[in-house]
């Protein structure tokens, strides 16, 4: 059910002066492209798509610590196709006699369910700090992102039902996160790093007012919040190449999970290398999942 899907992020930073820097970063933070193609869930499809541009700056308190913070902008657009199993499923379930009526008198073909919210557009927020110990490769930092709620204006449509052709708003709440990213040197040319983070994905439901209303529930959401973490050791080779091994980890709930949710947890373990000259990096590596 999970189609290709690719992402990408670009950034540029540099320094104002000695304790001043800025940074620009576009990347695709969040996004989905399901489409099922066996029973019960055959013609379920959907996409999500977005873009965020994001402008930091950092402050160094003293040589050692700093803090940072900063804009960043969330364009997403989305689209669903429902077929008419599913649709009959959740009429028969809802427990409404309207619902159950539908569900077994309408005409074949006549269920299927369609939604699409046009691009919107949110403004929210970075905040953090660091620690660093050059001489010993040491860097402790904290990262904050605010929650923002997407508000798409949602054309929905369903042949059987007059009343959910139509357009709406459909609320959409965007997770807030944690990050804490760290290394050290642990030797010569040693270094240990990792991440722990925690996302608000709870708070995540998709539920278009008109579908809500004939079904008395939402598309899909999910249940529980997200920590995911990281552990690697990198080694430095000579001056200008680095190579590392990493391991993450992401917990599985178990349960019943969102019908475009392709895993529930994960293990991961890596390796790859960095190419250093001059202003320039490159890093490369594969990661088994």
């Amino acid at each position: 059910m999970a189609n290709s899907y690719t992402s990408y992020g670009l950034g540029y930073k540099a320094d104002i002066n000695e304790k001043l820097a800025f940074g620009v970063y576009v990347t695709t933070p969040y996004g989905a492209s399901a489409q099922y193609k066996v029973f019960p869930y055959v013609g379920l499809t959907a996409d999500w798509e977005s873009k965020q541009v994001a402008g930091l700056l950092r402050y160094k308190i003293t040589p050692a610590v700093s803090v940072y913070g900063g804009l960043r902008a969330v364009s997403s657009s989305a689209t669903i196709a429902i077929p008419e199993a599913l649709i009959r499923g959740a009429l028969a379930t809802s427990g409404s006699p309207t619902g159950l009526a539908l569900a077994s008198g309408a005409a074949p073909g006549s269920l299927a369910y369609t939604a699409k919210g046009e691009s919107d557009t949110q403004l929210g927020y970075v905040v953090g700090a660091a620690f660093e110990k050059p001489e010993i490769a040491l860097r402790v930092g904290l990262t904050y992102e605010n929650g923002m709620t997407h508000s798409f204006r949602t054309t929905e449509s369903m042949l059987a039902v007059a009343s959910m052709n139509g357009v709406g708003f459909t609320n959409v709440e965007i997770p807030q996160s944690l990050k804490l990213d760290f290394q050290s040197g642990v030797a010569k040319d040693t270094l240990v790093f990792g991440s722990i983070k925690w996302t608000e994905w709870s708070v995540w439901e998709v539920r278009p007012p008109r579908y809500n209303a004939l079904t008395g529930s939402d598309i899909t959401s999910f249940d529980n919040n997200v920590i995911s973490y990281q552990i690697g050791i990198g080694r430095k080779l000579n001056e200008n190449l680095s190579v590392f091994a990493r391991a993450g980890y992401e917990k599985a709930n178990g349960g019943v999970a969102s019908r475009l949710a392709p895993t529930d947890g994960s293990r991961s373990i890596g390796i790859g290398g960095s190419y250093t000259k001059d202003n320039m990096k490159i890093t490369g590596g594969i990661e088994y999942v």
